[in-house]
Order: C-alpha cells, then sequence, then structure tokens
C-alpha cells in the first residue's frame, strides 16, 4: 500500500474525529482502485467505494481501464513521439478519362488529392507518386492493366493505362464504370523490364510523427475532523480509517485527469504574470480530439438506431483498416440503446466465441465483468467489449443537455501495435497496446499518478486542519491512429 503521509492528533471534547498518525492505517483513493492492494477484495473495490462515499452514480472511469488491463507505463520524457507509416498501396480516385480511350489504351487523370508529388530525399528531389510506369492495376471487375506512360504533372498529370497483351477484356468500360461508381483504383504490384535502370520514381509510403505530452494536474483542499468524516474499518484487527472528504477530493482530481485523457484539446498555453503558477503550460490531446485528427468515422442513423446493415458495415471498415478483430467501445448511453438494436439484429442468437485479448494478461473475462463491460461478437467475427463510459455520460459535464456526447462511442483496437519510438534523438521499435498511460516518475522514484502529500510537512495548521495536495503528470499515447474509429450520429 502506499505511504500516507498524516499525523494522528489527540481527540477533542468537542467531538472532533482526529486524524491517524500511522501512514499505513490511512486509506486513500488508490487502495479502492488498485486491484493488487490487499483491501480492493475486502471493500469490494470501485462497488465499496461508490457505497462508503455514496457516489450518486456509478461512474465507470476510461482510467479504470488502461490501469486494470496494464496500460501504464512510466516515461521520462515530458513530450514524447512515436513514428506511424500509412498505408504503403493506397488507392486513387478517377476524375476524368481523357477523349480518344479506347479498349486497350486508356488515359485518365486523378482526383486533386491522389494528385501528390513530394520531393523528400537526401540527395535531392526525388519523386513519389500514386501512380508510377510500371504499376499494375486492377479494377473491381478484376480486370488489370499496366501504367504505360505518364506526363504533366499535379492534378493535370495523365496516366496511359494499357490492357493486358492477349486479354479480351473491356479496361475502357471497366474503367468508367468504376470512376461512375466512385469507386477507387487499386495497385497491386509493379514490374520493371529487364536490363532496365533505375526507377525514377519512389513509393508513397508516408510516414509522419506523433506527438504528444503530458500534462500537469494539481488540487488541494483542506480537511478538518469537524468537517471531514472519517469511517472506520476493522480489517485483520487492524483500524482503517477512511475520510469522506479526503477521497471526494481525490476522486475530484481523478476526473479532472479522466476528462483530460478523453477529450484534452492539446498545445500549449501561458498564464500571464512572473511568479510561481504562472507561466507555460502543456496539455495533452486526448483520445477523442486524436481520432477526429487522424482515425476514421462511422455514422449512423440516431432515430433508428443501428442497423444489421450498419453492424456489417462497421465491421468491414474496421477489417479494411487493419484493426484487428478485438475492440473496446467506450459509448454514451444514448449510443449504447442505438448499437443494441443493430447487434439483435445482426448477431441474434449466433453470437459467437468472445475474444478478451483487449483486457491484457490474466483472466480478460473477470477484468471485463468487473469493469462493466458488456461482450459479443458478431456475425463476421468481430468482438466487442462494450462500456457505458463515464466519460460521455457525466452530469453536469459531458451530459449536458445540448451536447452530444450520449450519442457518440470510440472504438479503440485491442491487439498490440508495432510503433517506431522516439526517446533522446534514437528510434526503436516495440510493441505496445493501441492506448496507453504515460506518467513521469520523479528523481526519488515517486510515480506522478495520483500522488498525494500535504504541503509544508507534518505539521497541523490548528485543531485538526491540513491541507492536502494531489499532482498528477500524464499524458496519453495512441498508437495508429488510423485504426481507431469515432461513431456518431449522421
Amino acid at each position: 500500500m502506499a505511504a500516507h503521509n498524516f499525523t494522528v492528533q489527540p481527540a477533542y471534547g468537542n467531538g472532533t474525529v482526529a486524524l491517524p498518525r500511522i501512514d499505513t492505517r490511512y486509506l486513500q483513493l488508490n487502495d479502492f482502485l488498485d486491484p493488487n492492494a490487499n483491501l480492493y477484495g475486502f471493500l469490494g473495490g470501485r462497488t465499496g467505494l461508490n457505497e462508503s462515499m455514496g457516489m450518486q452514480f456509478d461512474y465507470k472511469s476510461f482510467s479504470d481501464y488502461t490501469e486494470l488491463s496494464g496500460r501504464v507505463e512510466a516515461t521520462d520524457n515530458l513530450v514524447y513521439y512515436n513514428w506511424e507509416t500509412g498505408l504503403l498501396k493506397r488507392p486513387v480516385k478517377i476524375a476524368t478519362i481523357v477523349a480518344g480511350s479506347t479498349q486497350g489504351l486508356v488515359t485518365i487523370t486523378l482526383d486533386a488529392a491522389d494528385a501528390y508529388t513530394n520531393v523528400s530525399s537526401i540527395n535531392g528531389n526525388f519523386d513519389r507518386s500514386p501512380l508510377k510506369t510500371g504499376d499494375v492495376i486492377m479494377t473491381r471487375d478484376e480486370i488489370s492493366g499496366y501504367v504505360v506512360s505518364k506526363t504533366g504533372s499535379g492534378a493535370a498529370t495523365q496516366y496511359v493505362i494499357q490492357r493486358r497483351d492477349g486479354v479480351s477484356d473491356t479496361l475502357l468500360d471497366s474503367l468508367t464504370s468504376q470512376m461512375n461508381a466512385n469507386v477507387r483504383l487499386i495497385t497491386y504490384t509493379i514490374f520493371s523490364p529487364e536490363g532496365s535502370r533505375s526507377p525514377e520514381e519512389g513509393i508513397d509510403a508516408p510516414m509522419f510523427r506523433l506527438k504528444n505530452q503530458v500534462q500537469t494536474f494539481r488540487s488541494v483542499d483542506r480537511i478538518t475532523g469537524d468537517v471531514d468524516t472519517v469511517k472506520s474499518f476493522n480489517i485483520k484487527g487492524q483500524t482503517k480509517f477512511l475520510s469522506h472528504k479526503r477521497i471526494m477530493q481525490e476522486w475530484e482530481h481523478r476526473l479532472d485527469v479522466n476528462r483530460a485523457m478523453m477529450l484534452g484539446a492539446g498545445g500549449q498555453v501561458t498564464l500571464p504574470g512572473t511568479g510561481p503558477g504562472t507561466g507555460l503550460a502543456r496539455l495533452t490531446t486526448g483520445l477523442l480530439p486524436g481520432v477526429r485528427q487522424q482515425g476514421a468515422t462511422f455514422e449512423y442513423d440516431f432515430n433508428g438506431g443501428y442497423t444489421a446493415a450498419d453492424i456489417d458495415a462497421l465491421d468491414a471498415q474496421n477489417i479494411a483498416n487493419y484493426a484487428g478483430n478485438s475492440f473496446t467501445l467506450f459509448e454514451g448511453f444514448q449510443h449504447g440503446s442505438a448499437f443494441q438494436k443493430g447487434i439483435v439484429a445482426q448477431v441474434g442468437a449466433g453470437a459467437a466465441a468472445i475474444d478478451y485479448t483487449a483486457f491484457g494478461k490474466g483472466d480478460g473475462k473477470q477484468k471485463a465483468i468487473d469493469m462493466g463491460f458488456r461482450s459479443v461478437t458478431t456475425a463476421n467475427g468481430i468482438t466487442y467489449h462494450r462500456q457505458t463510459a463515464g466519460i460521455f455520460n457525466e452530469p453536469g459535464v459531458t451530459a449536458e443537455p445540448g451536447y452530444r456526447f450520449p450519442k457518440l462511442a470510440i472504438f479503440v483496437p485491442g491487439a498490440e501495435q508495432k510503433i517506431t519510438t522516439e526517446r533522446n534523438g534514437e528510434r526503436e521499435q516495440l510493441m505496445v497496446p493501441s492506448l496507453r498511460l504515460l506518467h513521469t516518475v520523479s528523481s526519488d522514484g515517486i510515480a506522478r499518478r495520483f500522488y498525494s502529500f500535504t504541503p509544508g510537512g507534518l505539521e497541523v495548521d490548528g485543531i485538526d486542519n491540513k491541507n492536502l495536495e494531489t499532482f498528477t503528470q500524464q499524458g496519453i499515447q495512441v498508437v495508429n491512429l488510423r485504426n481507431f474509429t469515432v461513431s456518431q450520429p449522421g
């Protein structure tokens, strides 16, 4: 159990209950939240916390999932990076088919968004193009062709595509049909003639660096024996104490941290002035803004709810994104109702086996139950672990009338992902969870996660008065954001 920095004072005749001096006798929030703590089973974990504190609602914390599934790591960097690679083969959208094309030789242009050329090379300009001479394309009708030549630049570039020799296909009809249906065109391989020179064009392998940073959270409250209700527990012959106000202050601090991990705006801000408490402050980028920037979106009809076809389309999108077959789903209660309709319509009584690997090592099924997840596998073999998340349903905050958070959900891939991390200018490849919390550690080894202490030492100010400060320095790291999805009303 963590050390608790409180001291004993004598009980006074006015009925004030003193605060205990022995650190290990005084309970704090993490005693309820740490699954490895000896008290966790006895006090009933979060259930016991809710009962002891008289919580107004059963708050399922986003941080609970990351902690109990082993997705928390220490970092020695306030700002951290990971490198990600986009899709090596990118489909392209046909903009026009140039007049004069024949069944065997078709000239096309591409949509402006796909007509890109980068000039990033150590030794000078090096073209990176969506279609290169020698690329082999395939239409949705499974008709193949290859890029014979290209002229022009940018969106005006014309690509001449030749059908395969000796095959009586109709390349022009197939490409025209694909353009009209707004279906993107794929390339699947490349060839070079024997004795050819070095290629003049490079592949398009977009690589980008994701940056995030820890945010510093500090909160303070004053607790007294008169105001602060102290409840005692007799555990294995030892007396343990619970301070209502202390737990509530730490709980409020934890919720502030939890909201930032999901909703944080990111960037840096400055508070004016020159004294303590002024100057630069870092804001972490939360999961929802991150997924909106780099991830996928799925829209559903809120009035009608999800349909079986919607579940099929969502499964197909996740498969196409190489996102795996297991997802943790944090959803608002209104989204949960809409999603349930589609699950019932699509799965019915034919639910398949459930994949619990998203919850880390140990008994994944029990962890899912403990954290209030409802798990289901669709007819397509995709497992969704659904939690009605407090972060999207909090009275007075995200559930305030007029906000759409209760109608949202975020799909988090359960499988570990390979990333290239950067630390002190050096890069290394690691297999890490798709989502994890990173916290700093002080020079004397104290983890800066919900660290509670009494500023100014252990002296008591007046009769049983004490300031309590809680300190956290934490952020999130997300891997392969393109595999994450936000579900929202269309």
